[in-house]
């Protein structure tokens, strides 16, 4: 649908598969002009392969957006990705600490 002329997708997310899902799609696209396109089509089919110059990523930082592109790579940084992780491991950790402070006080 995104291919299509005129046709644009609006994503939000903080999941880390979701966003290497995406970089895998751009680095097919990259690879496909010097690889065998049969066997990268076995891998993902040429129709979900995305170009790096028809999309924007973006992450919120203290209030302000920032672009999130590694323009060397093609690709969205893996260190937001990787903070992506972080922040919803330390979201869980605060709440399993919350509880169990919840607990304590029950006793």
């Amino acid at each position: 649908m995104a291919k299509n002329d005129g046709n644009k997708v609006l994503l939000t997310t903080h999941s880390p598969y979701i966003l290497g899902t995406i970089n895998n799609l751009l680095y097919a696209n990259k690879i496909s002009k010097c690889v065998n396109k049969n066997s990268l089509g076995q891998i993902i089919h040429p129709y979900k392969w995305l170009d790096f110059t028809r999309i924007s990523a973006y992450h919120i930082e203290n209030g302000v957006q920032k672009t999130c592109l590694d323009v060397d790579f093609e690709a969205i940084d893996n260190e937001v990705i990787d903070g992506a992780s972080e922040e919803i491991n330390t979201d869980f950790e605060r709440m399993v600490e919350l509880k169990s402070l919840a607990k304590i006080g029950d006793e």
